[in-house]
């Protein structure tokens, strides 16, 4: 009997000792609350290449952006390479009212308080292999007959300086030219034309690719490819035509050609040069007066008229 009051005030010790003291378990810490994603969407103010055809852009059209962090709110972040960034050459395409544009893949700022530089152009391409963001790569069509070979050949871009996610995640982005535009306006001499009619119009040699710092929005021609082009015939008799262009050194030498109908279905060529040789500039406009005489000269030189390209204006935007 006394035996057994032994263990059983020994395990009653034991259990005592277990349950006192200050051998107790930590208190865990409270879980990190987490960041609340602030998806980033985009505002355009529009201006669009062509102007009678449109002022602003036009639904199904796509941009594309870049978004670059700043790892010091006061010091610009250039844009390096084409992946790795906040935003990586995401497609936005504008909705069918006009405002609102969707992104392919829903973008992000990196938190509420991070500066950010963008960097967008029109018309968005799938990201080239080897892409170089200092020399992304522009192309017009030599043949733009058709009207949307010329808005396809425009090139817009776009630098919106330090912004924030703001309380509604708008990024706010204003286009600008970055490519030239030529205007020719063909005149028929009045004692022929009821009887010429305009066949055809080229540009001779003019170079159709080029390369883009998306940094600096600095268009470089390439040498090595140029083409004959055909411009935009905005009416039906050929008389007023539009064409887009990389801006480059054009030589006054042969530099248009116009076939035209005599009579009887026979077709002469006048070739005509310009003044003096022309550089090229992004955002100006070209304007050429041209008359088609009977008695042409061979080469008869045309003065061109520059003047700055501005069309379209502010853009009323919604986001999705």
């Amino acid at each position: 009997m006394k035996s057994i009051l032994f263990y059983t005030g020994l395990l009653a010790g034991t259990f005592w000792a277990c349950g006192g003291g200050g051998n107790e378990e930590p208190t865990p810490e409270p879980p990190i609350p987490s960041v609340e994603k602030i998806e980033m969407k985009v505002a355009v103010s529009g201006i669009q290449a062509w102007g009678e055809m449109g002022e602003k852009f036009e639904d199904g059209q796509n941009i594309g952006l870049f978004a670059v962090n700043r790892e010091n709110a006061g010091t610009k972040a250039r844009l390096t390479s084409a992946s790795g960034n906040q935003v990586n050459n995401v497609k936005n395409t504008l909705q069918s009212d006009g405002k609102t544009w969707k992104a392919a893949s829903t973008m992000y700022w990196k938190d509420a308080n991070t500066v950010v530089d963008a960097y967008a152009y029109y018309p968005w391409v799938s990201t080239p292999s080897g892409a170089e963001v200092t020399r992304w790569p522009v192309t017009v069509k030599s043949d733009q007959t058709k009207e949307e070979d010329g808005k396809a050949s425009d090139f817009l871009w776009a630098h919106s300086s330090g912004q924030k996610a703001g309380s509604d995640g708008i990024l706010s982005l204003a286009f600008q030219h970055l490519l030239s535009k030529i205007i020719l306006n063909i005149k028929i001499e009045d004692a022929i034309k009821d009887v010429y009619t305009i066949n055809g119009v080229k540009f001779t040699a003019l170079q159709t690719t080029a390369t883009c710092d998306l940094n600096t929005g600095d268009v470089t021609a390439l040498q090595e490819n140029k083409s004959e082009m055909i411009p935009y015939d905005k009416t039906p008799d050929k008389q007023n035509l539009e064409l887009i262009v990389i801006p480059q050194h054009i030589v006054a030498a042969k530099f248009l050609k116009v076939e035209v109908n005599i009579g009887e279905g026979v077709i002469r060529t006048f070739e005509y040069n310009l003044s003096e040789d022309l550089q090229g500039e992004r955002g100006k406009l070209y304007t050429l007066e041209v008359t088609v005489e009977k008695e042409s000269e061979p080469l008869k030189p045309i003065d061109v008229k520059i003047s700055d390209w501005v069309s379209g204006g502010n853009q009323d935007v919604e986001t999705d």
